[in-house]
């Protein structure tokens, strides 16, 4: 009795030592998905020629045809280099979303991450073309040339019912730059940016927000646009 006992033991402990848990199955997969994340990074920092193909405006290199969004970051998250294999074969999906994955893990101050919002644009992903705009756009100081295409990228993504481009051309028209200065234009803008997406979506919600510090500066008649 005493041996089938000690034997019963030792096949449940052997056991144990074969079959990972789920915890450590999961753990693994992240740990695996994390380098190949650093691999990806580190292989942008390299500034592949296929991408890194200069400073092109969105507004000027926008196809008519826009591409439907399929999957966000969350699709690149287990195999981030095989969404940067697509994203070289001209998947704007692929950039987008790696794109998305990339400034979670790093920031958006990251310089690897700006060009592949900018290939996605070119594919046909609207977002992609104003999140390359907003990275590059600095209301403090923008050169004449770079706030024209700020504007004139963010007009064209609003136009296409992307809510994070009205919201960014409602500010540049409020305060003037790359168009002239037009309040009501602005507040038209800001109330599309929620018409064009859910109320708790975070444009909507920064819209709102926006709209009500212009509605009070026009109460106050302060028009102070260094509140912004």
């Amino acid at each position: 009795m005493r041996l089938v006992l000690i034997i019963t033991v030792l096949i449940f402990a052997g056991c144990g030592q074969f079959k990972p848990s789920t915890q450590s199955k999961e753990e693994n997969k992240k740990r695996v998905a994390e380098a190949q994340t650093n691999s990806v990074l580190n292989a942008l920092q390299g500034k592949p020629a296929w991408l890194f193909t200069g400073n092109a405006c969105p507004a000027d290199v926008m196809p008519e045809t826009e591409i439907e969004i399929t999957f966000l970051a969350e699709g690149c998250a287990e195999n981030p280099e095989e969404c940067l294999n697509k994203c070289q074969a001209n998947d704007g999906n692929a950039c987008y979303a790696l794109a998305l994955l990339l400034e979670e893990k790093h920031g958006l101050g990251s310089a690897e991450i700006p060009p592949l919002y900018l290939r996605a644009c070119q594919s046909g992903i609207v977002s992609g073309c104003t999140n390359y705009a907003a990275s590059k756009t600095n209301f403090d100081s923008m050169d004449a040339a770079t706030t024209a295409c700020a504007a004139n990228s963010f007009e064209k993504t609003c136009a296409k019912d992307d809510a994070w481009g009205c919201n960014m051309y409602g500010q540049l028209l409020y305060l003037g730059l790359g168009r002239k200065q037009n309040t009501d234009e602005a507040l038209k803008t800001f109330q599309k940016a929620c018409n064009v997406t859910n109320a708790d979506d975070a444009a909507c919600v920064e819209a709102r927000e926006l709209e009500q510090l212009v509605r009070n500066n026009a109460n106050n008649s302060s028009a102070d646009t260094n509140k912004f």
